[in-house]
């Protein structure tokens, strides 16, 4: 399993630092059971109007419809001993900061979760 970075170092947003790890986190550990051995898991950061966009993919099977309907609800899982709470804690960060969280896309090897968060304008003008 490879993890792939590519964020600028200049990207800057109103948030709770612990609370966005953790979200993050969540979204990484997904993208990682969702993969075989030898899949890369990218983690990708752009600018994009006026928000930042954090773009987490895998190379797994597309999600099911069913599944796609129900998957930000609390304690809803397909993951044997999984607890249904990752997306949902994830989406309530991304929006307790302005953003949002949403399956981005859904396709055949590109599995994609997209959060946005605000862009905090006055910090990147004290540089």
């Amino acid at each position: 399993m490879t993890i792939r970075t590519d964020v600028p170092t200049r990207l800057f947003a109103n948030i709770d630092s612990g609370q966005f790890q953790q979200g993050l986190l969540n979204l990484v550990r997904n993208a990682i059971d969702a993969s075989h051995p030898g899949d890369v898991v990218k983690v990708s950061g752009l600018c994009e109007d006026a928000a930042i966009r954090v773009e987490i993919e895998n190379a797994g099977r597309p999600i099911s419809v069913e599944v796609v309907e129900r998957i930000f609800e609390p304690f809803f899982t397909t993951k044997p001993g999984g607890t249904g709470l990752g997306l949902a804690i994830a989406r309530n960060i991304a929006r307790g900061h302005g953003g949002d969280l949403v399956l981005s896309r859904n396709l055949r090897d590109l599995v994609e979760f997209a959060m946005t968060l605000p862009i905090d304008t006055s910090a990147a003008e004290k540089l």
